[in-house]
């Protein structure tokens, strides 16, 4: 399993590097991106510090194996964590992407077996 090292602005809040599976990073960062669209206010920074702590007991319970860990808070917690930090709010866009002008419409079995 992959990791990824993720240095955001984690090291003047938390002191420390974070590491944590890619795969967990990228789900917390897609909740972080959705979680963004519905926050209107900025996470206090003692909110954010219980975030993070509550994202570091997960990890603990991660690593240790432990039966009552679920991915899913995890990604969760993460995911607040990001959000709080501004890294991926900051990213996520106000509106849904326009569409990309050289791109053509194309639907139906026919345009499906051409673009093959």
């Amino acid at each position: 399993m992959g990791l990824m090292q993720n240095d955001l602005a984690t090291r003047g809040m938390t002191g420390a590097l974070m590491v944590r599976p890619r795969l967990l990073v990228e789900a917390a960062r897609i909740g972080a991106r959705i979680r963004a669209d519905r926050v209107t206010a900025p996470m206090s920074k003692p909110a954010l510090a219980h975030a993070i702590e509550h994202e570091r007991t997960l990890e603990g319970l991660r690593r240790a194996g432990s039966p009552v860990y679920r991915p899913s808070r995890h990604v969760e917690a993460l995911a607040i964590v990001f959000c709080g930090l501004g890294e991926a709010c900051a990213q996520a866009p106000d509106k849904a992407p326009a569409a990309l002008s050289d791109q053509t419409k194309a639907s139906g079995s026919a345009a499906f077996l051409r673009s093959m």
